[in-house]
């Protein structure tokens, strides 16, 4: 061991002895009697001595138990106005729970991440929902109208059939679709993926279709290489597989 590696060492005991000694004056003076028995005991106790510690100090905040808390690109205006006043705090979110926001404090007695939940004013969920209902309500309303159009227009006489009949037939009219405006396309069965290094022969087809074209691959037969447009008629995605020469 050099003497850097030394001194690393050092400073890392100190810190933890000095986090066990703090932490059992905290306990000895605030703690319940059910911590410093488990202390006594020989236990750490450790979760338990912070949870009744952020009783006191910062009520509403907790350990997280879920790793997919991080610090937000974009965080709403409520959530850094919850933030001012709470020194090394920032707001985070959940990467997996859409629009759930936290205040969040890292290195909590020199060593814990702990974190707050920030409910959202009623006035921002009703006019966020509200919004989010009416542009839906839109797109669903604009597709299904230039739909009908087409289908009226260029649709086989089977397409129109059953549409007059009130099916939806929507996979049939995109494939139809497809086959007119994309000729040799046709509806993924599985999420194709863009992938990073394609052929040659790949990218000199991709330019010879859609600007938005890209070459990409599936997860279970990346042998195979496709055309691939995202967002044909605003919400499907179209494939056309390529072949190598």
């Amino acid at each position: 061991m050099n003497n850097l590696d030394k001194t690393n060492a050092v400073d890392v005991a100190d810190t933890i002895q000095d986090y066990d000694c703090e932490k059992r004056n905290w306990i000895s003076t605030y703690g319940s009697e059910l911590l410093q028995a488990s202390l006594l005991a020989g236990y750490t106790s450790d979760c338990r001595y912070v949870e009744e510690r952020l009783k006191l100090e910062l009520p509403g905040f907790l350990l997280p138990t879920d790793i997919s808390i991080k610090k937000t690109d974009s965080p709403p205006a409520y959530c850094l106005k919850a933030c001012i006043g709470i020194v090394g705090s920032y707001c985070s979110e959940d990467c997996w729970r859409d629009k759930e926001y936290y205040l969040t404090i890292d290195n909590y007695l020199g060593k814990h991440k702990i974190v707050k939940k920030i409910v959202a004013p009623i006035k921002v969920i009703d006019s966020e929902l509200s919004l989010a209902v009416r542009e839906s309500n839109d797109a669903c309303d604009g597709y299904e109208s230039d739909k009908r159009d087409w289908i009226f227009n260029f649709g086989s006489d089977l397409l129109q059939y059953s549409i007059v009949s009130n099916y939806e037939s929507d996979i049939r009219y995109v494939l139809e679709r497809a086959t007119i405006e994309h000729p040799g396309f046709y509806l993924s069965e599985s999420q194709h993926q863009r992938t990073d290094s394609p052929p040659e022969y790949c990218l000199e087809a991709c330019l010879r279709e859609d600007s938005t074209s890209y070459v990409s691959q599936t997860k279970y037969h990346s042998d195979n290489y496709y055309i691939t447009i995202d967002n044909f008629l605003g919400k499907h995605q179209i494939v056309k597989k390529l072949m190598s020469w």
